[in-house]
């Protein structure tokens, strides 16, 4: 991430396995970059093969797949905010609750109460898994214990752990990495 930031492509990333020789590490992570928009979590113009290719690539090398994901934000280019607003947390007043600004855009949370939504995050993870990917970074996970009014009422702590919840148990064996990410709670 530090050496590239989102200026990364599948060309370039393979040159960068096909680089790294015996460097004794096991984790080949594709950090935030790949996805077609935050909350669009689909390969975009920049990785032609697709993931579940680039998976294989880095087994194939002999290290193991990881990919980066921000699955409780979406932004208002994406096809999940557009078609999903419901799934979103909301305020008192009926307006969603901000989390934050990042890739020009503003960020908004997934309400990890509405039962739709938690489908959605669990058949993320299931196909990112199917994918090959073994290690997961997810990212921003914060936007989970906002303040708001939320699908289902219970306290903002507890709500954030029925999420982290629904992900690792649809995830499986995989090796999960938080970030961005209230400590205790987590």
């Amino acid at each position: 991430w530090y050496s590239l930031y989102t200026g990364i492509s599948e060309e370039r990333l393979l040159n960068i396995l096909k680089d790294l020789g015996d460097l004794p590490f096991d984790v080949f992570q594709i950090d935030d970059g790949w996805q077609k928009a935050i909350g669009d979590w689909e390969a975009n113009e920049k990785f032609p093969s697709g993931m579940v290719n680039f998976a294989a690539r880095i087994r194939a090398a002999g290290r193991t797949p990881g990919l980066w994901l921000a699955p409780l934000l979406a932004v208002p280019s994406s096809s999940l905010f557009r078609q999903h607003p419901d799934w979103l947390l909301h305020d008192e007043k009926g307006g969603l609750v901000s989390a934050g600004f990042n890739w020009n855009e503003p960020l908004y949370a997934l309400d990890t109460t509405h039962p739709a939504a938690l489908d959605w995050l669990a058949a993320l993870m299931k196909k990112v898994r199917a994918w090959g990917y073994d290690y997961l970074k997810l990212d921003f996970l914060y936007a989970g214990a906002l303040p708001g009014k939320r699908h289902k009422d219970m306290p903002r702590e507890a709500a954030y752990r029925h999420g982290l919840k629904v992900l690792r148990e649809a995830m499986g064996e995989a090796y999960f990495l938080t970030c961005g990410a209230p400590i205790l709670p987590s």
